[in-house]
């Protein structure tokens, strides 16, 4: 995960969607 993205500081649910979609887009850590 990454530490300090801006996507933290919003509601868990919204956070969620935002990671799924990143996740989808990038390559796998």
């Amino acid at each position: 995960d990454c530490g300090h993205c801006p996507m933290l500081e919003y509601p868990e649910k919204f956070s969620a969607a935002v990671k799924n979609f990143i996740f989808e887009k990038t390559p796998a850590h």
